[in-house]
């Protein structure tokens, strides 16, 4: 008994370091650098073009979108929690192995375990939006639990008391969302740029005097077109 206790010793800090938060590739500005381990209470931060990938051991990849606040916290069973202030996070389980882990949200936790992805968004009201993407998925609340199944979508809003759920069934998706297990390739604009063509100014009409002024009508102004922007 006495060796086993002292292997379990030895193994528990060894579970524990195979569950860091670990930080990717980072693309744009954030507040956290590559190749470095997230400890509990950490705050990651995207800006308005920004991209951050998190790891939770090899086959756990999320990723984190622009204009995004996550905490990273832990669960009351020691497994990783990252708690979605605010934007988008996108979660893809790549191993059937089972590694815990909780996405929260201000009323509900989402516990992917299956291989696939999940969605899952707050929004500036403080509604959340999971969406089962390729997966089946737990979403847990103080009033209880539920599966959200493949394809599914949930909103959730109120308070983690009181909260009230709305899940829509038989999405129809315009294109089909990659799955996070390959990559997620995802354009995202800056917003420097305009939205619009320029409206151009009116040419100025010739003097009363010209030959030309019968047959060239002044010029009006280009209506603006939109340019159109894609995800």
């Amino acid at each position: 008994m006495r060796n086993t206790a002292i292997l379990l010793c030895f193994l528990l800090p060894l579970l524990a370091a195979a569950q860091d938060v670990r930080v990717g590739a980072v693309i744009g500005p954030a507040n956290v650098q590559p190749d470095t381990t997230l400890a509990p209470g950490a705050p990651v931060v995207t800006g308005d073009a920004a991209r951050v990938d998190l790891y939770i051991d090899p086959s756990v990849h999320l990723r984190l979108y622009p204009n995004a606040e996550v905490h990273i916290a832990r669960s009351a069973d020691g497994s990783p929690r990252l708690d979605l202030a605010h934007g988008e996070i996108l979660s893809g389980v790549v191993d059937l192995a089972r590694v815990r882990f909780e996405i929260g949200t201000p009323q509900v936790a989402v516990r992917p375990d299956m291989p696939g992805s999940i969605r899952v968004v707050v929004d500036a009201s403080n509604q959340s939006e999971i969406d089962a993407l390729s997966s089946d998925v737990e979403v847990v609340a103080l009033t209880g639990s539920r599966w959200l199944r493949m394809g599914q979508k949930m909103y959730v809003r109120g308070t983690a008391a009181d909260p009230e759920f709305k899940i829509v069934d038989a999405i129809t998706w315009t294109h089909p969302p990659a799955v996070i297990a390959v990559d997620v390739v995802r354009v995202v604009r800056a917003n420097n740029g305009p939205t619009h063509l320029p409206v151009l100014p009116a040419r100025p009409a010739p003097p009363a005097n010209s030959s030309s002024s019968s047959s060239t009508p002044a010029a009006t102004a280009a209506r603006p077109v939109s340019t159109g922007h894609g995800k």
